[in-house]
């Protein structure tokens, strides 16, 4: 999410746990950039994620409590992370009346989908819905988030224990092809969506993909 919107729309982050003590003293404004560095140093690691405590978001709770009459809290898709369940412990963890106020969305989804809900959230308040509308019509809207993954490169996938060297291998060469394959979210879990000939130039691919979703959403409501 970027970081003008967290401020101009006063966003609390929680955020997931990292344990890597090797780019604690790397250079680079973010984790991105000193993964890039670890590598180019030559320096074989990979660090640990946890998911938020519960206080960790009973935190956030307060805070926001004391400036806004209601919040609404979208996290991590539930399928692959222990998040959500601590966002509902600590909800549960507030005064009975201050529980009212708080309206916990699991999206199912993760980065750039998860930021979308959030987005959608932003419109709803700006045009003046009352939170438990807001919550409602965001609950309907996860299932039409989209989103999908191709990698450049499993070394980071590799490195975590993900996927094994043997397989690591086989997506190198597949991939000098021009040969992908490409994931999506589906009910909150990270699929195989298919795979891609021709996709030597990742971004091009992926706007192709999200081109024929496109027609194909609208060719189903011109049915409807």
């Amino acid at each position: 999410m970027p970081q003008q919107i967290i401020k101009e729309h006063q966003i609390a982050i929680v955020p997931v746990k990292l344990d890597w003590p090797e780019t604690e003293n790397l250079p680079g404004e973010n984790t991105f950039q000193k993964m890039r560095e670890l590598e180019r140093r030559g320096i074989k690691s990979f660090g640990k994620t946890s998911q938020p405590s519960p206080k960790d978001f009973l935190d956030k709770y307060k805070d926001q409590l004391e400036r806004f009459d209601k919040i609404i809290c979208v996290t991590i898709t539930s399928k692959l992370s222990g998040t959500y369940n601590s966002a509902i412990q600590a909800k549960n963890f507030l005064d009975p009346e201050k529980q009212k106020r708080v309206f916990v969305v699991d999206s199912l989804n993760a980065s750039c989908g998860q930021a979308l809900l959030v987005f959608k959230a932003i419109d709803l308040i700006k045009i003046g819905k009352e939170a438990e509308e807001i919550f409602n019509e965001m609950e309907k809207f996860v299932p039409y988030i989209r989103f999908f993954v191709m990698i450049e490169d499993p070394k980071w996938l590799e490195a975590s224990g993900r996927i094994s060297h043997l397989v690591a291998i086989l997506l190198r060469k597949i991939a000098k092809a021009g040969v992908r394959p490409l994931l999506t979210f589906k009910k909150g879990i990270l699929v195989p969506a298919g795979i891609k000939t021709g996709a030597k130039d990742i971004p091009t691919t992926l706007f192709k993909q999200f081109e024929a979703e496109i027609k194909k959403n609208q060719e189903r409501k011109q049915k409807n």
